[in-house]
């Protein structure tokens, strides 16, 4: 059985400190190669405070929930500044013109990340007791119904804002990385999302 590499762990670790110390451990094993210099870049990026910043935040996992806001800030004419406003936050947090810097190399180690990214929000959805509950945190959901929701989410968030943003290739790497995670996590209930993408879910 082949052992897992460990840009492999790196990106299955979704723990701050974890992910430091393996990337620092590949880096005095490796070296620091353009890819593992941009993967040390992309970690500030995601972890240090930033000014005004008041407590620890994931850049990554907040340009995730600031997706959201781009479905309403892109309707009438007085949002459009709003809306560029919010989409240019969202590729600053995931550091996607640092990445561009590397060429193709870059583009991999952004969607590494991205992928990353995704699989610490699908375990949050899962861990969460709000998120899977059936009504105000009375009773949980079924198994089924809770990737339902989760693959809904995924969808909204990878296709159907791109799609009505007209940001498909702006975020094209992004829905990528969505979409392969959450086939990766749930690989019997990747006909969820399937047919959410083809749109035949019902």
């Amino acid at each position: 059985m082949r052992e897992t590499t460990w840009v492999e762990q790196y990106y299955l670790e979704v723990d701050k400190e974890q992910r430091k110390e393996i990337l620092d451990e590949g880096i005095e094993e490796e070296g620091m190669t353009p890819e593992n210099e941009l993967r040390t870049k992309l970690w500030e990026v995601r972890y240090s405070r930033q000014a005004k910043e008041t407590a620890e935040v994931d850049h990554y996992i907040r340009g995730w929930m600031s997706m959201y806001y781009l479905k309403h800030s892109s309707k009438g004419f007085f949002s459009k500044k709003n809306y560029n406003k919010e989409k240019d936050q969202i590729l600053k947090d995931w550091g996607v013109d640092i990445a561009r810097e590397y060429g193709e190399a870059g583009e991999k180690v952004l969607y590494q990340e991205l992928c990353n990214m995704t699989r610490l929000y699908l375990k949050l959805c899962k861990d969460d007791k709000s998120y899977s509950s059936i009504l105000l945190g009375i009773g949980r959901m079924k198994d089924s119904s809770l990737v339902n929701k989760i693959a809904k989410d995924v969808y909204t968030l990878a296709y159907e804002i791109p799609q009505i943003t007209n940001t498909v290739d702006v975020f094209r790497i992004f829905t990528k990385a969505a979409t392969d995670t959450f086939y990766a996590v749930f690989p019997k209930e990747r006909g969820v999302l399937e047919a959410l993408i083809e749109g035949t879910a019902r």
